[in-house]
C-alpha cells in the first residue's frame, strides 16, 4: 500500500507541475511574450505585453513593448497609441484629418513575495540540469586556464576537489547553490593573487566565459515553458496625449469659422492585474484602472461633415465648381478640463482553450464639466496559433458596447441602440531577450 501511495504521489507530481519561488528576468520576459499573448486586444487595460493592435471601427492603433526589469517579475511597459477620429475612409482620401497619439509608461510590479510558477516535473529537472552544466562549465575553463598557466595552488585544487563532488552529491538545487559558491570563491581568491600582468587577460577570460554562461542560461530558460501560474500585479503610470482636430464655431465670422486646435494632456494611472494561467485547466485575466487626465474636451464634442464649394467657371447655363469634404468638431469646446475613468477587464478561456475566449469590460468616465458616462461591452476573442500550436499570431475580438448605458443627456435612442459593434486584431510580437 505504501509503495502504491508513493507511486501515486510520483506520478500526481509529473502530471500538476513542480514550482519555485522566484522569476528570473528571462522567465518574466518569455512569460509575458507568450502566456500573455493570447489575451492581447487592446483593451484599456491591455498594459503588460509586446503586440500591435488596430482596431477598424474606431480607426486606432497601438504598438505596446514590455521588458522585465531586474529579477523577481517587475515590468516596464511603454504604450503608444495614435487614431484618426474621422474614420477608416478619411485615411484613404481626406487630407484634413483630425488626429490624437498618446504615450504611456506603466511599472508593473510583482506584489507577492512568493509568486507561484509551475513547471512539468520533468521540464523543471531539465531546467536544473542545464543550469547546473552552465555553472560547472564556467569554473571547468576558468580553472583549464590557470592550469595551463601553472597558477594553481592548493586552494584551487581544493575548489577541483569540491567542484567534483558537486556531480554526485545531493539535489540539483544545493548542487547548483554549492557551484556557484564555489565559482565565487575561484574569482575571489585568484583576483587577490594573481600577478599584475597577468590580471588584464584573467578578467577578459572571465567576462567571456561569463556571457557564455549567461547565454546558455537565457536560451534554458527560454526552452522551457510555465506549465501553470498566478501572478498578480500592481501597477502604476504617466500618460501624455496629443489631440489635433478642426473646431466649427457656428458665431465666429465665416473665415474664421474652422480654426485647427491642438491640447497637450497629461495623466497619472494605476492599475491591479492578476492572471492566472493552466495548460490544464480554466484561464482567467481581471484588471482594474483607474486613471486621471488633464485635456481638451473634443471627442464630446459633435462629429459633422463640411463640404467647401468653389466656383471655378461659368459657361452658357453651365457653372463648373468643385468640392472638398472633412471632418469638424462642433460645440462648446473647453480646452482644460480633468477627467478621472475607471475601467475593468475580464478574459475567460475554458480548460485553457485555444480557439476562443470570453471578454467583458465596462468603464466609467467621470468629469468636471460633465455628468458620469458609463459603458459596457462583451467581446469574443479568437487567438490564431501557429503551426506548433504554441504561440499566437494574431487575436481577433468581435466586440459589442452599450455606449453611455445610463442615457445620461441623451434620450433619443433607447439602450440597445446606443451600441458600437467593432472589431480589434492584435499582433503580439516575439522580441529577442536581453
Amino acid at each position: 500500500m505504501r509503495h502504491k501511495t508513493l507511486l501515486f504521489a510520483l506520478i500526481l507530481m509529473v502530471a500538476k507541475g513542480a514550482s519555485q519561488d522566484a522569476l528570473t528576468g528571462v522567465e518574466t520576459t518569455e512569460l509575458i511574450s507568450n502566456a500573455f499573448s493570447k489575451i492581447h486586444t487592446g483593451h484599456a487595460a491591455d498594459n503588460q505585453g509586446t503586440f500591435g493592435s488596430l482596431d477598424l471601427t474606431k480607426t486606432e492603433a497601438i504598438v505596446t513593448s514590455s521588458f522585465s526589469i531586474g529579477k523577481g517579475g517587475d515590468i516596464l511597459t511603454a504604450k503608444f497609441k495614435g487614431g484618426v477620429t474621422d474614420g477608416l475612409a478619411a485615411v484613404f482620401n481626406n487630407s484634413k484629418l483630425n488626429t490624437n497619439q498618446s504615450l504611456e509608461v506603466l511599472y508593473h510590479m510583482l506584489i507577492s513575495d512568493r509568486p507561484f510558477i509551475g513547471y512539468y516535473h520533468t521540464d523543471l529537472m531539465k531546467k536544473r540540469q542545464s543550469e547546473l552544466k552552465a555553472e560547472l562549465d564556467y569554473f571547468d575553463h576558468l580553472y583549464t586556464y590557470l592550469q595551463t598557466k601553472g597558477l594553481l595552488g592548493a586552494v584551487e585544487r581544493a575548489l577541483k576537489i569540491r567542484r567534483d563532488a558537486i556531480q554526485v552529491e545531493g539535489p540539483f538545487s544545493a548542487k547548483i547553490i554549492e557551484i556557484k559558491l564555489v565559482n565565487e570563491a575561484l574569482r575571489n581568491h585568484v583576483d587577490n593573487n594573481l600577478p599584475g600582468a597577468i590580471l588584464p587577460a584573467w578578467f577578459e577570460l572571465r567576462m567571456l566565459e561569463g556571457n557564455k554562461k549567461a547565454e546558455a542560461l537565457r536560451q534554458n530558460d527560454k526552452a522551457i515553458k510555465p506549465s501553470q501560474f498566478h501572478l498578480t500585479w500592481m501597477s502604476v503610470g504617466i500618460n501624455a496625449r496629443n489631440d489635433e482636430f478642426r473646431l466649427f464655431d457656428t458665431d465666429a465670422p465665416f473665415e474664421d469659422a474652422i480654426r485647427k486646435e491642438q491640447k497637450l494632456g497629461y495623466g497619472f494611472s494605476l492599475q491591479i492585474s492578476s492572471y492566472r494561467f493552466s495548460e490544464n485547466d480554466n484561464n482567467w485575466y481581471w484588471a482594474l484602472v483607474a486613471n486621471h487626465q488633464h485635456k481638451s474636451n473634443y471627442l464630446d464634442l459633435k462629429k459633422m461633415d463640411v463640404t467647401e464649394t468653389v466656383t471655378r467657371g461659368t459657361g452658357d447655363n453651365v457653372t463648373r465648381e468643385t468640392s472638398k469634404k472633412y471632418t469638424v468638431y462642433s460645440g462648446d469646446y473647453i480646452s482644460d478640463v480633468g477627467e478621472t475613468t475607471l475601467n475593468a477587464d475580464y478574459f475567460y478561456f475554458y480548460k485553457n482553450a485555444h480557439f476562443v475566449g470570453l471578454h467583458a469590460f465596462s468603464n466609467a468616465a467621470f468629469s468636471e464639466k460633465k455628468k458620469p458616462i458609463y459603458n459596457l461591452g462583451f467581446g469574443l476573442v479568437v487567438p490564431f496559433k501557429d503551426k506548433q500550436n504554441k504561440d499566437t499570431i494574431v487575436n481577433a475580438e468581435l466586440y459589442y458596447t452599450i455606449k453611455n448605458l445610463m442615457g445620461i443627456d441623451d434620450n433619443r435612442y433607447s439602450v440597445l441602440e446606443r451600441n458600437e459593434i467593432g472589431f480589434r486584431f492584435t499582433f503580439p510580437f516575439q522580441f529577442n531577450t536581453f
